[in-house]
């Protein structure tokens, strides 16, 4: 009897995935065959086997799905065998699971919101440093009501996160992520972080451009949490963030985040998170990343910072409030309407005009309008970052 219901669980996620695939493939096929009939035919059934026949294309479809689902299991299988192999080569412990909760203090970093699963949790000491590997999965999305069902809209994400143990309180939160893995939503809203220059005019020309070329790549705020269009309640005062802000950021630091491949990282109060976007490793490069990631974190130390010469300075934007938000949607929609009404008035003239040579056309207004609407998008967002 347990080992029954463990079987029903353990593949109740596929059986509800095959069912739901099997439903709407039913669906689609009737629609579609009802789009065109000829002869009392539909346009399905006019085709050749196995897509004149809905049945079939049921059944294939599920199978499809099913050995899809298998074979998802299998990789993840081999993957969970590959990193416990990894992980005793580290001489780290392994776990094949984590909660949030489970990770105690670093659960709050900003980083784990969203939090779906943790998979393969290597954890121990390395080079006299507290750390945890492990596989984070994330579903990034809202909630919306619709009778008395929810329905949740989506996007997953999947990275390998290290997370290390402060040797001390850094009593301090910041985020420094890569520009060109912020979702769309974060580059409409028109935020850029803090800006970092060297103080003076001693810093040299190579300085100037490590600076430059590190304000361009990487945003530096406060701890801004994917799915939203503003940082968190839980923020520092503008001047101790911009303060905070030039004590741990170096240019060793820059330097290092630069010529990798594209770390992320979030320094929390007692942790360090360090991760690249939306990339799980391949368990074989884990010891090469874990010293990269260690290297970050060493950096990030109050210590280094005494002998980096070039002094730099912190200024701009700390967050994004709920002002700066209403002032980046209000330019968006402006955006959007004027070119929904520059389709229509485009269009309809065009149609009325050509109705009866050109019926066809009414099919053209929903695409001129959509580009149309992107268009006015893209100019209110350049007009509103002038």
């Amino acid at each position: 009897m347990f080992r029954k219901k463990r079987f029903m669980k353990k593949h109740q996620p596929l059986a509800k995935s095959v069912f739901y695939s099997a439903i709407v493939t039913g669906v689609v096929w009737h629609v579609v065959n009802g789009l065109s009939t000829v002869d009392g035919e539909g346009w399905c059934e006019r085709q050749p086997f196995p897509l004149n026949h809905w049945p079939a294309c049921v059944v294939i479809i599920a199978l499809l799905v099913a050995i899809s689902g298998q074979i998802s299991a299998m990789v993840r299988r081999n993957r969970r065998l590959s990193m416990e192999s990894a992980a005793v080569l580290l001489g780290l412990s392994f776990e094949s699971s984590v909660t949030k909760s489970g990770l105690g203090r670093p659960h709050s970093l900003r980083v784990f919101d969203h939090w779906d699963q943790g998979l393969n949790l290597m954890q121990g000491v390395v080079n006299n440093m507290e750390v945890a590997v492990f596989d984070l999965h994330k579903k990034i999305g809202s909630n919306r009501q619709m009778g008395g069902t929810r329905h949740t809209t989506s996007r997953e994400e999947r990275q390998t996160v290290f997370v290390f143990q402060l040797p001390r309180s850094s009593e301090f939160r910041m985020q420094l992520l890569r520009k060109r893995d912020l979702s769309f939503q974060r580059r409409m809203m028109g935020y850029d972080g803090v800006k970092i220059s060297p103080d003076g005019d001693t810093a040299s020309e190579a300085v100037r451009e490590l600076v430059q070329q590190f304000n361009r790549d990487v945003m530096v705020t406060q701890g801004w949490s994917d799915g939203t269009i503003r940082t968190s309640t839980d923020l520092i005062a503008p001047e101790g963030f911009l303060a905070g802000v030039e004590k741990y950021v170096s240019l060793k630091l820059m330097r290092h985040l630069l010529s990798s491949s594209g770390w992320n990282l979030e320094l929390g109060e007692s942790h360090v998170a360090v991760w690249m976007q939306n990339r799980l490793h391949a368990p074989s490069a884990i010891r090469h990343l874990l010293s990269e990631a260690q290297e970050i974190c060493r950096l990030l130390s109050v210590n280094t910072e005494s002998g980096r010469g070039t002094k730099l300075t912190a200024s701009g934007v700390t967050s994004v409030g709920e002002e700066m938000a209403f002032k980046s949607f209000a330019w968006i929609a402006g955006g959007g309407c004027l070119g929904m009404v520059t389709a229509v008035v485009v269009m309809i003239p065009l149609f009325l005009l050509s109705a009866e040579t050109s019926p066809r056309l009414v099919v053209a207004f929903p695409v001129v309008s959509l580009v149309l609407m992107i268009v006015g998008v893209r100019i209110a967002v350049v007009l509103r970052n002038k």
